[in-house]
């Protein structure tokens, strides 16, 4: 089978020719990115492959399809660059990668974690200076502290794993929460979401309101009780459906509530010595 291998770089030639390939497979290595231009170059070429710049829109596959190729290869997970429909209408097949190593992305945070923590570039160009003095490269342990940790599906688990190695504490989130995860101790879990996260929204209302009422001078009870009555027309807009009314509803009669205060307590005196 002839394939050609679109935004082929060193790297992917050196792991394609190193593998095992079946008997029959003809690998072709292309450069160029796959797009409406490039896609004449797929001609008598049963076998596309494919990476996540490639395009893939319906134009490119009819192009694809009429040189001969029926078979879609995808060298990513994600495949919302193609036109399955188009893929689906023309008979082209198209497969694509289960997942990829959740420890190379773990272990790469986890690197960049280290490298931050113990100023590792810094520390980098002052050796190659030949100055090896430690001012400024000291980092801290990561025993002990708190590492937070937001999906814990492959990725997130084997990062909580290594981090658990280091003896972190960990704090995860994740709507499904994973049990491995929960095993090493990760806390605050969806519960406390669903249960605490509604105080938010109205929270950081009212510490936008203290604020002003504070730049304003203004009685803060009477700040709170303006921003408690704005909030009514954002939760009735909210419970209609329409959200994008409710904020500047409140905003509008918050700032009317302030205005009304302020000029209840007059022009304020100066007193000069």
């Amino acid at each position: 089978m002839r394939t050609l291998v679109f935004s082929s770089q060193t790297y992917d030639r050196d792991s394609f020719l190193g593998a095992e390939c079946p008997a029959g497979l003809e690998l072709h290595f292309q450069p160029a990115r796959l797009s409406l231009d490039t896609a004449a170059l797929a001609e008598q070429h049963e076998m596309v492959c494919a990476f996540i710049n490639d395009d893939l829109s319906a134009p490119v596959l009819e192009r694809l399809a009429a040189g001969g190729t029926r078979l879609i290869a995808l060298r990513s997970a994600g495949y919302n660059h193609v036109d399955l429909l188009a893929a689906k209408r023309l008979g082209l097949a198209v497969v694509r990668v289960p997942a990829y190593s959740p420890h190379a992305v773990a272990e790469h945070a986890v690197a960049l974690i280290l490298a931050l923590n113990r100023r590792l570039h810094r520390a980098y160009n002052r050796t190659r200076e030949g100055d090896f003095t430690l001012h400024g490269l000291t980092g801290f342990d990561l025993v002990g502290k708190t590492v937070g940790i937001v999906g814990t599906g492959q990725i997130g688990a084997t990062f909580a794993k290594i981090m658990h190695g280091f003896g972190c504490q960990l704090l995860a989130y994740d709507p499904y929460p994973n049990p491995e995860v929960v095993a090493l101790g990760a806390a605050l879990d969806r519960e406390f979401f669903e249960s605490w996260g509604w105080l938010a929204g109205p929270g950081a209302w009212a510490v936008c309101a203290l604020f002003t009422g504070a730049v304003l001078r203004l009685p803060l009870l009477a700040v709170l009780a303006g921003a408690a009555l704005a909030g009514i027309p954002s939760l009735i807009s909210v419970l209609i459906g329409i959200h994008w009314l409710g904020a500047p509803f409140a905003v509008a009669i918050f700032a009317y509530w302030c205005a009304r205060l302020a000029a209840r307590q007059g022009p304020r005196r100066v007193a000069v010595a």
